[in-house]
């Protein structure tokens, strides 16, 4: 009797210990939307992806994209320093309140940023800088190539003022702004490839990945 007993109360213990959830337990779960304006093989299209994070939640450290093999994005030499590669908006609180009355529209831009001398011998392909106005700007630092895919990589300062929730929209263009040289390029063969958006929170670090599979088509 008493070790059915205390057999009991142990399982009961261990049952409580996997349901309960520390009172101070950090909560990150970011969202990721990707879209391209046409899946045809060798199309030139707009690219959009839309971010977005729920009240109480840790802000973002770091984002890295990927890009799948197939894709042509350009290099650092093709495009000129300061075009336009994209444009779009933010909406996001602000601190205190850090809630949805508090929230404000800011305008967004995507430019080319000529590579250091660093960012040269270091194998970095090509530079995007990401300026949202009055909240925080940062670059997107892009490597790989198209038989191995792309990866661009973003670390996110911190910022006083502004906090989630929020929601982020952003589009590639099909062409930069003043050589208008084509910046995504389809790959040249029908199938499935996937597009993916790794975060990482501050201060926790904790990780959260979001994928999207697109199918190219011959036409």
């Amino acid at each position: 009797m008493r070790l059915r007993s205390l057999s009991t109360l142990i399982f009961s213990i261990g049952l409580l210990g996997l349901l309960a959830q520390p009172a101070g337990a950090a909560s990150f779960s970011p969202s990721a939307t990707f879209k391209l304006s046409s899946t045809v093989v060798k199309a030139n299209p707009t690219f959009t992806i839309t971010v977005h994070q729920d009240a109480g939640e840790e802000e973002i450290a770091k984002v890295v994209l990927l890009v799948p093999h197939g894709f042509h994005l350009p290099s650092d030499a093709a495009i000129n320093g300061g075009e336009k590669l994209g444009q779009g908006t933010i909406t996001v609180a602000i601190t205190p309140a850090c809630n949805t009355a508090s929230q404000q529209t800011n305008p967004a831009t995507i430019t080319e940023k000529n590579r250091t001398a660093a960012q040269k011998s270091s194998g970095v392909f090509s530079v995007w800088h990401v300026n949202i106005q009055q909240v925080v700007s940062f670059d997107l630092v892009w490597k790989g190539s198209v038989s191995n895919g792309f990866t661009g990589t973003a670390k996110i300062p911190h910022t006083a003022v502004t906090c989630p929730p929020f929601t982020f929209k952003a589009t590639i263009n099909k062409k930069s702004s003043s050589t208008h040289h084509k910046i995504l390029v389809n790959p040249s063969s029908a199938g499935n490839y996937t597009f993916k958006a790794h975060f990482v929170s501050r201060p926790s670090k904790i990780r959260r990945t979001v994928s999207k599979t697109f199918k190219i088509t011959a036409s």
